[in-house]
């Protein structure tokens, strides 16, 4: 493991450098506002949690990040309730909540971060 440029990433699973395509593991608060054709999600904190550089290295280490996290995986949906991953109870995701996902982006350097993909992985 080297000395890591301003623009890249280090594969938690493999610690190879990378740039440009991302894959991540998150934990953020968040609240989904309803009502336009597609919910718009609001997120006012969020911690990367772990990055990799492909697909492959972030299946290797997601039940170890969530079991880290002492997060059960459950796959939510963006519906407005949703199951809590720890207790079974309901969600409102339209109020502030807990959520862990998994994504795809490109860091597109001073420009910023474009998402490709989102996947839930438990709210709380």
């Amino acid at each position: 493991m080297g000395t890591i440029a301003e623009d890249e990433y280090e594969c938690f699973t493999c610690y190879v450098h990378f740039k440009g395509r991302v894959f991540s593991i998150a934990r953020q608060r968040e609240r989904v506002h309803f009502g336009k054709e597609l919910p718009e999600v609001e997120t006012v904190d969020a911690d990367g949690l772990e990055c990799y550089c492909s697909n492959v290295c972030l299946e290797k280490r997601r039940d170890r990040v969530m079991a880290k996290e002492g997060v059960p995986i459950r796959y939510p949906d963006i519906g407005p309730v949703e199951s809590c991953a720890k207790c079974g109870g309901l969600v409102d995701t339209a109020e502030f909540h807990l959520a862990y996902l998994e994504d795809e982006f490109f860091d597109e350097g001073m420009c910023g971060t474009r998402t490709i993909s989102v996947k839930y992985l438990a709210v709380l």
